[in-house]
This record gives C-alpha cells, structure tokens and sequence, in this order.
C-alpha cells in the first residue's frame, strides 16, 4: 500500500458512503478506493471493498496489480474507536509509503437531538479528527448544529466544520491532509515533545490492568 489513508467515523444516518462515493466515483483518475467495515452495517449496493477485524488489526485483500493513490477506510460502531486507532498505527508503520491525510466525522445532525449522550462519543472523535461534517441539516436541528460548532470552538478545538447539504461535496477541501486535529499520535515521533508519547493519549491510555483511562461509548453498536 501506498498513497493517502484517510479515515471516516459516521453515525448511521449521516450517508457520509453515498457522499464520498458521489464525489469520487465519477473521477477514476483519483485511483481511489473505499473500504467498508464487513459487519452489516450498511447494505449499499455499491460496496465492493470491506475489511474485518483479525484480532486487533484491519484485514482486507486487494488485488496486487490494483494501484491507488487515496484510500478512505471507514471504521466500525462495533469496535472501540481507539482500538481502530492503534490499528491505523499499525497499517501506517506496516507500509512506510502510506501516510495518513484526513480523520472525518459525519454526523447525522438528526442525533444532536436525539442521542443523549451523544457528546460522550463525539468528543472522542473529534479529538483525533480535523473536521466534522454535519449532514441532513433542517430548520429543526439547526440549533443543535450551531451549538455543537459553538461548543468545539470553545474548547479550542482547531477541526474544520462542514455542513453539508445534497448539491455538491467540497472533497478537495475535506481531503486535504492539512491536519487539524488535537491529537499528536499520527505525528512523526521526532516531532513530540519529550513528554509526549502514543500512550500518553488521553483516549489510547491504559490502566495497569489494561483498560482504557477514558473510554469513547460504542452508543452506536448494533449490539448497544
């Protein structure tokens, strides 16, 4: 593998597969590919490329001769957020030509009303990511969408916020590998602060015993 990764976290509901596809597709000179988790969480017609989980690590097969140059990899609901993340590690350290672009959160503003402890879970995220994209937008949830801008500009969160409506996608923009995330486990081990370490992340640290200090809810499990 070689080329761009980038990583998608989307709620059910936020189509963040048929937004992606739409945008992509019609241009095959980006040599992308899109890779789905193989768990049922969608049915779109249209997914050929799905990866499993092996333990601890994504597993898929693509053909040897198949050369691309971006590579979207949605991950599960079904997994732990940060094991995903350590798996993503692993992947980068594994093939030296691949290097990470851009972490995405779409979110399905339908559920910054109707998930409760929907914060829980997008603070998480967000913490690894450079922007979130809200779609299905309507006069009834504008305000939760303007809130939970509000909210992450208050904390200082540097990620870019997109809302996006059916017309068209601003993929140059959302897949350009400018990071803006708060978490400094993608960056270059040289670059870290001598009190900085992949460890230390305050969502991959461990206790002794090896759970997680904090821990990003699977609310969106089908098994939840």
């Amino acid at each position: 593998m070689k080329g761009m990764l980038h990583l998608i976290l989307a709620t059910p509901g936020s189509s963040a597969y048929k937004y992606l596809f739409s945008a992509i597709e019609p241009n095959a000179s980006n040599k992308s590919l899109i890779l789905c988790p193989k768990d049922g969480a969608t049915q779109d017609a249209t997914i050929s490329n799905f990866w499993e989980w092996d333990d601890k690590d994504f597993k898929f097969t693509i053909a040897r001769e198949t050369e691309f140059e971006e590579w979207i990899l949605f991950l599960s609901n079904d997994l732990q957020v940060a094991d995903q993340i350590e798996a993503t590690l692993r992947l980068l350290a594994l093939y030296p030509d691949l290097s990470l672009g851009r972490v995405l959160v779409f979110l399905d503003s339908e559920k910054l009303a109707e998930k409760q402890d929907l914060y829980l879970w997008l603070d998480g995220c967000s913490h690894f990511a450079d922007a979130i994209c809200y779609t299905n937008r309507k006069n009834t949830n504008s305000k939760h969408i303007q809130d939970c801008i509000n909210r992450y500009s208050s904390m200082r969160y540097p990620l870019e916020t997109y809302v996006l409506n059916n017309k068209t996608l601003p993929i140059s923009s959302l897949l350009n590998p400018v990071a803006r995330r708060i978490s400094h486990v993608f960056d270059p081990l040289d670059l870290l602060d001598k009190n900085e370490s992949i460890e230390s992340d305050p969502y991959l640290e461990r206790h002794a015993n090896g759970e997680r200090v904090r821990k990003i809810p699977l609310i969106f499990s089908r098994s939840g």
